[in-house]
Protein backbone atom coordinates (compact mmCIF):
# COMPACT_ATOMS: atom_id res chain seq x y z
CA UNK A 1 0.00 0.00 0.00
CA UNK A 2 1.39 3.62 -0.94
CA UNK A 3 0.65 6.07 1.76
CA UNK A 4 -1.10 9.09 0.69
CA UNK A 5 -2.54 10.34 3.68
CA UNK A 6 -1.61 10.40 7.05
CA UNK A 7 -2.51 12.15 10.52
CA UNK A 8 0.25 12.54 13.16
CA UNK A 9 -1.67 12.86 16.87
CA UNK A 10 1.06 14.63 19.22
CA UNK A 11 0.59 17.26 21.13
CA UNK A 12 4.34 18.13 21.07
CA UNK A 13 5.02 20.48 18.78
CA UNK A 14 8.91 19.15 18.40
CA UNK A 15 7.98 15.99 18.44
CA UNK A 16 5.09 16.57 15.32
CA UNK A 17 7.71 18.49 13.76
CA UNK A 18 10.18 15.53 13.63
CA UNK A 19 7.28 12.83 12.62
CA UNK A 20 6.40 15.08 9.96
CA UNK A 21 9.94 15.59 8.53
CA UNK A 22 10.45 12.01 8.74
CA UNK A 23 7.57 11.19 7.14
CA UNK A 24 8.29 13.81 4.15
CA UNK A 25 11.64 12.30 4.02
CA UNK A 26 10.41 8.90 3.15
CA UNK A 27 7.69 10.25 0.58
CA UNK A 28 7.47 14.01 0.20
CA UNK A 29 3.86 13.02 -1.66
CA UNK A 30 2.21 12.62 1.66
CA UNK A 31 -0.35 14.47 2.78
CA UNK A 32 0.33 14.87 6.41
CA UNK A 33 -2.72 15.69 8.72
CA UNK A 34 -1.79 17.13 12.38
CA UNK A 35 -4.01 16.71 15.29
CA UNK A 36 -2.71 17.48 19.03
CA UNK A 37 -4.52 14.91 20.94
CA UNK A 38 -7.02 11.93 20.76
CA UNK A 39 -10.05 14.40 20.75
CA UNK A 40 -9.11 16.19 18.29
CA UNK A 41 -7.96 13.49 15.79
CA UNK A 42 -11.23 11.45 16.60
CA UNK A 43 -13.46 14.71 15.80
CA UNK A 44 -11.11 14.50 12.33
CA UNK A 45 -11.61 10.79 11.35
CA UNK A 46 -15.44 10.67 13.03
CA UNK A 47 -17.02 13.91 12.55
CA UNK A 48 -15.26 15.32 9.38
CA UNK A 49 -14.42 12.09 7.04
CA UNK A 50 -10.97 12.48 6.89
CA UNK A 51 -9.75 9.04 5.07
CA UNK A 52 -5.84 7.67 6.82
CA UNK A 53 -4.07 5.13 5.41
CA UNK A 54 -2.21 5.54 8.52
CA UNK A 55 -2.11 7.11 11.91
CA UNK A 56 0.48 7.90 13.99
CA UNK A 57 -0.41 7.88 17.76
CA UNK A 58 1.45 9.01 20.55
CA UNK A 59 0.25 7.44 24.17
CA UNK A 60 1.11 10.11 26.57
CA UNK A 61 -1.45 13.10 26.09
CA UNK A 62 -3.30 15.50 28.06
CA UNK A 63 -7.14 14.86 27.71
CA UNK A 64 -7.87 11.97 25.36
CA UNK A 65 -4.28 10.18 25.24
CA UNK A 66 -3.37 7.42 22.11
CA UNK A 67 -5.20 4.64 24.75
CA UNK A 68 -8.36 5.77 24.78
CA UNK A 69 -8.27 7.20 20.92
CA UNK A 70 -7.73 3.05 20.34
CA UNK A 71 -10.59 2.43 22.39
CA UNK A 72 -12.98 4.98 20.82
CA UNK A 73 -10.97 4.38 17.09
CA UNK A 74 -11.41 0.72 17.50
CA UNK A 75 -15.37 0.87 17.86
CA UNK A 76 -15.94 3.59 14.88
CA UNK A 77 -13.55 2.41 12.17
CA UNK A 78 -10.50 0.57 13.22
CA UNK A 79 -10.58 -1.66 9.29
CA UNK A 80 -9.68 1.78 7.47
CA UNK A 81 -6.49 3.13 8.67
CA UNK A 82 -3.36 1.18 9.72
CA UNK A 83 -2.27 2.61 13.35
CA UNK A 84 1.31 3.34 14.41
CA UNK A 85 1.87 3.71 18.27
CA UNK A 86 4.43 6.17 18.17
CA UNK A 87 5.58 6.87 22.19
CA UNK A 88 8.71 7.08 24.38
CA UNK A 89 7.20 4.93 26.64
CA UNK A 90 8.88 1.11 26.07
CA UNK A 91 6.72 0.01 28.70
CA UNK A 92 5.19 -3.78 28.45
CA UNK A 93 1.99 -2.76 30.09
CA UNK A 94 1.31 0.08 26.92
CA UNK A 95 2.55 -2.26 24.07
CA UNK A 96 0.05 -5.23 25.65
CA UNK A 97 -2.78 -2.70 25.62
CA UNK A 98 -2.04 -1.80 21.87
CA UNK A 99 -1.86 -4.85 20.63
CA UNK A 100 -5.44 -6.08 21.87
CA UNK A 101 -6.02 -3.75 19.52
CA UNK A 102 -6.29 -4.47 15.37
CA UNK A 103 -6.16 -1.45 14.13
CA UNK A 104 -2.50 -0.53 16.18
CA UNK A 105 -0.46 -2.78 13.78
CA UNK A 106 2.93 -1.26 15.34
CA UNK A 107 4.73 0.36 18.23
CA UNK A 108 8.03 2.88 17.56
CA UNK A 109 9.87 4.30 20.07
CA UNK A 110 10.37 8.01 18.93
CA UNK A 111 11.61 9.73 16.72
CA UNK A 112 10.37 8.11 13.92
CA UNK A 113 13.15 7.93 11.41
CA UNK A 114 12.08 7.60 7.59
CA UNK A 115 14.07 4.33 7.91
CA UNK A 116 12.10 3.39 10.10
CA UNK A 117 8.87 4.01 7.85
CA UNK A 118 10.26 1.75 5.14
CA UNK A 119 10.15 -0.97 6.97
CA UNK A 120 6.53 -1.14 8.36
CA UNK A 121 3.93 -3.04 6.30
CA UNK A 122 0.89 -0.46 6.34
CA UNK A 123 -1.40 -3.51 4.46
CA UNK A 124 -3.94 -5.22 6.44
Amino acid sequence: MTLKSVLVVDDDEGDQFLTQRAIRKFDGSIVIHAAYDGEEALSLVRDQGLRLDAIFLDINMPGMGGLEFLQHYSQYDSATSVVVMLTTSDNDRDRNICGQYTCAKHYVLKPLLAETLANLNFRD
